[in-house]
């Protein structure tokens, strides 16, 4: 079995059982290649007779936002949102702006919705008070920046 993250593929890659599995399930380790650029990249499992898997944006190099709820609020209105997304490993790693304004992360969570599917974060932040209109949100890790 290989793996391949983008087009690269991974080094020292091992099949073993599933730890917890009586059906013969197995699982896959792998070294990921350094990243080319940050950003979610599909994952790509081929066996050894050629049949492949796609995994679409199944890793992520660095914290990667999916989205952003809500997307809009009354001026003056004390809020929180939900910035959505992959590779929020630590929230005392994790660094938010909102129209550049940084936000106090003293009240902000870090929830997981990952399954076996999707690794899926969320992080809660509360908004900063702000001009009314667009602005930017901003997640800063030591892996990385996303809009």
């Amino acid at each position: 079995m290989e793996a391949y993250f983008g087009t690269v593929p991974a080094t020292n890659d091992v099949v073993g059982p599933y730890p917890s599995s009586s059906d013969g399930e197995n699982f896959l380790t792998a070294t990921t290649p350094p990243a080319k650029n940050p950003g979610p990249v599909s994952v790509v499992l081929t066996d050894a007779n050629n049949n492949t898997v796609l995994l679409p944006d199944a890793f992520t190099y660095g914290p990667h936002i999916l989205r952003v709820q809500p997307n809009a609020a009354v001026a003056g209105d004390q809020i929180t949102i939900y910035a959505y997304g992959l590779g929020f490993f630590d929230l005392s790693d994790i660094r938010v702006t909102i129209g550049g304004t940084q936000v106090n992360m003293a009240s902000a969570t870090l929830n997981s919705y990952a399954s076996n599917d999707y690794p899926e974060q969320a992080v809660t932040v509360p908004v900063p008070a702000g001009t009314p209109g667009w602005a930017d949100v901003v997640l800063t890790t030591s892996n990385g920046t996303d809009t």
